[in-house]
């Protein structure tokens, strides 16, 4: 019998602070934080190289392939290739331009995890329980398709995987992917694919250090007209964000960090769930810690 994956579980929970709290239960809503001011130093770092050269071998193969260049197909998917490739390879943009950014929000398959309590909750915070055929339901910030020729992506949550086979696999899946047919305007084409793909592709694999968490994320490859940029502060300073509406429908359970004062703290609970239309349960942390 396969061994279940505990990010397939039905709850997925991000865990937050009071601050936090407030927010999420009071306006419906997520913050989805570019990934690059996510607290590992190599968000958005890990595997990038690897990835980058994959696309850059394998595009400069399909362009040697035809010769001279001549406009083909397979020069066209070349340097859409390597076009990608130049794009990712450095965090520094060409003047006029913004950088590219992937914004995300993060779920662990376990709602009392001491390692998250201690990490993202600052002790005694909390665990909100989301359900998952909510968020992999969600297609836009607002929770409707995109419309139009070009609509933004919208939020799509997927698992992370962590560690060199995650690299691996991710290199082939970019290279496989990125560009099957060729076109007109390769160079342009290369700079879309590397932001809607091959940077929210980056966003799913993490250091074999990270695994204990079982993250699953909702990623987001670029802000929409309905979900604008917006900045906060953060312990990197100036932080950029978006926002992720949501029904109160999606929220499955409240749990509460390690703490004194469960009652009092469960009560309050209670109350900010009743105002705000939720019908989510409260429980309390099982973990023997003071916070």
């Amino acid at each position: 019998m396969a061994d279940t994956d505990p990010s397939d579980a039905d709850v997925l929970y991000h865990y937050t602070n009071t601050y936090g709290l407030l927010g999420i239960i009071t306006n419906l809503t997520l913050w989805a934080t570019d990934a690059s001011y996510l607290n590992d130093a190599q968000e958005m770092r890990y595997g990038r190289a690897e990835v980058v050269e994959a696309l850059n071998v394998e595009g400069q193969r399909l362009i040697d392939s035809e010769g001279p260049p001549g406009g083909g197909a397979e020069y066209s998917r070349g340097t859409v290739m390597r076009s990608a490739a130049n794009t990712v390879r450095t965090d520094t943009p060409p003047d006029g331009q913004a950088p590219a950014s992937v914004y995300v929000t993060c779920f662990c398959s376990d709602g009392d995890l001491l390692s998250q309590w201690r990490g993202y909750a600052e002790g005694s915070g909390f665990a909100v329980g989301f359900r998952r055929d909510y968020l992999e339901g969600l297609q836009w910030p607002n929770g409707r398709p995109g419309t139009g020729p070009d609509p933004t992506p919208g939020p799509e949550l997927v698992k992370v995987r962590y560690g060199p086979t995650a690299v691996a696999a991710l290199t082939q899946r970019v290279t496989a992917e990125i560009q099957p047919h060729p076109t007109g305007h390769p160079n342009a084409t290369g700079w879309g694919r590397a932001q809607d793909f091959v940077w929210p592709a980056l966003a799913t694999i993490k250091h074999e250090a990270f695994r204990e968490e079982q993250e699953s994320r909702l990623i987001l490859a670029r802000p929409a007209a309905e979900s604008p940029l917006r900045f906060r502060s953060g312990p990197l300073g100036v932080t950029p964000y978006v926002e992720i509406r949501f029904d109160a429908a999606a929220i499955a359970e409240v749990i509460l960090g390690p703490g004194p004062d469960q009652p009092l703290r469960t009560r309050a609970v209670h109350q900010l769930l009743h105002h705000a239309g939720c019908t989510a349960s409260v429980r309390g942390s099982t973990a023997p810690f003071r916070g």
